[in-house]
């Protein structure tokens, strides 16, 4: 999206599965060590997100299958694409088999989510509830 992104992660923590601490600390380090590499680059200074990040906590199936296409239809929602997989800065492609690209983990997600290539093909031409 021009003003945002998503990420759907899975995590596999056995230890403390309601704590989400740990990845947002993390991911605060990528955005500004992504944000210093930026600055030093563009001799700039100052942030380059406009919000902190979100994180939400999915803890059904169902909730887990919205979202995922809740964050692939957001590009026709904004009226930017007339279907998912014309977003060139979407996975669903990957997820479509119409691109092989390397950073989803598509056998993962299927297994996950109960889905294939032929179910997310499918669910991309209806228009879910969000």
């Amino acid at each position: 999206m021009p003003n945002h992104f998503h990420w759907l992660l899975f995590v596999n923590d056995t230890e403390d599965s309601n704590s989400r601490h740990p990845l947002n600390q993390k991911i605060g380090t990528l955005f500004s060590s992504y944000t210093q590499s930026i600055n030093k680059r563009y001799d700039r200074t100052g942030s380059l997100f406009q919000q902190k990040t979100k994180s939400i906590h999915i803890d059904s199936k169902k909730q887990a299958i919205t979202t995922f296409f809740y964050i692939h239809q957001n590009p026709i929602r904004a009226q930017l694409v007339g279907e998912m997989a014309d977003w060139p800065y979407s996975s669903v492609p990957d997820y479509m088999g119409k691109r092989r690209g390397t950073l989803v983990n598509k056998e993962c997600a299927y297994s996950l989510l109960d889905l294939d290539s032929d179910s997310v093909t499918n669910k991309s031409k209806k228009d879910l509830d969000f």
